[in-house]
């Protein structure tokens, strides 16, 4: 009997490490399945023009031009949870996903949501409120906050610093893709607001997520510019230069390496387990086999 609980420990332990070791990659697959699910959704409504998306693009037009006029002066940090600057009541729209945003070098796609409130930023990528809405043009910079990861099992940003300059970020909004390219990433301090606020006569899209992973007590940014111009060695640099320097920081890539080391080690070692486990039991109830064969029905060797 003792031997049978001590059995059943092993299995419920080897279970227990299975689940939690392969929990942030079956999450990610699943929200990944979920993400690719809300886009091909979008998709298809945003083919059925309304007049409430007319409304809606007049709106955020309006919006864009009277942040940048007031000086953006009611802008905060992401992690403030902001509300939604639009009422999406009668355009169409079922909630804020105002698109999407797509990132190659990083291998992923996320619906893209208007607000930093939690229940936004859990469910992709937001647009943070008092920046620019997604719709390009000079004066404009659209910032863009996500999670770095570890939030039910979803990267979101957290492979934001394999971007380099000249990487190609993709904003799909209800009208039209917009092409943006990497052009410098720096750290700030989360009440570095400056940092990320509109550069005139710019047409930006900014990366913002929080740094170090796991730590969190500073902002990792990636600053884009609009796709399209010919645009040279050198005055890539000159633009590159214009933007802040930001603070000096740690890289987060170790950390990120480490942990997915970790994890696919683990894997490992428990399916090496599985594997001799299985292998064990096997060999035993061969052997019963033989030892009944040899002794029979009635115990007694033949």
């Amino acid at each position: 009997m003792r031997r049978a609980w001590m059995r059943t420990a092993a299995v419920l332990l080897f279970v227990a490490a299975a689940a939690l070791l392969s929990f942030p990659a079956g999450q990610r697959a699943v929200r990944g399945y979920r993400d690719g699910l809300e886009i091909r959704t979008f998709e298809e409504n945003k083919s059925q023009e309304t007049d409430g998306y007319v409304r809606l693009r007049e709106s955020m037009e309006e919006y864009n031009r009277r942040i940048f006029t007031q000086g953006q002066s009611g802008l905060s940090d992401a992690w403030g949870y902001e509300k939604g600057a639009f009422n999406f009541e009668g355009t169409g729209l079922d909630d804020e996903m105002i698109g999407y945003i797509s990132i190659p070098a990083m291998d992923i796609r996320l619906p893209l949501y208007i607000g930093a409130s939690e229940e936004n930023l859990m469910k992709g990528a937001a647009v943070l409120a008092q920046t620019s809405m997604p719709l390009g043009g000079e004066d404009t910079n659209c910032v863009i906050a996500g999670h770095r990861g570890g939030y039910f099992g979803q990267a979101v940003f957290r492979d934001i610093e394999v971007l380099r300059a000249g990487d190609t970020v993709e904003i799909t909004n209800l009208w039209e893709t917009l092409e943006y390219e990497a052009v410098k990433c720096i750290v700030i301090s989360p009440d570095d607001l400056d940092a990320v606020k509109i550069r005139p006569g710019r047409d930006m899209v900014t990366l913002v997520t929080c740094h170090p992973y796991t730590h969190n007590y500073q902002r990792y940014v990636v600053y884009c510019s609009r796709s399209g111009q010919d645009k040279t060695q050198d005055n890539r640099g000159e633009e590159a230069a214009s933007l802040p320097y930001g603070l000096p920081y740690e890289p987060s890539g170790d950390a990120v390496r480490r942990e997915d080391m970790l994890t696919a080690v683990g894997l490992i070692v428990l399916g090496a387990a599985a594997v001799f486990g299985v292998a064990e039991i096997y060999r035993r109830r061969k052997g019963r086999r033989k030892s009944w064969k040899k002794t029979g029905k009635t115990g007694k060797r033949i």
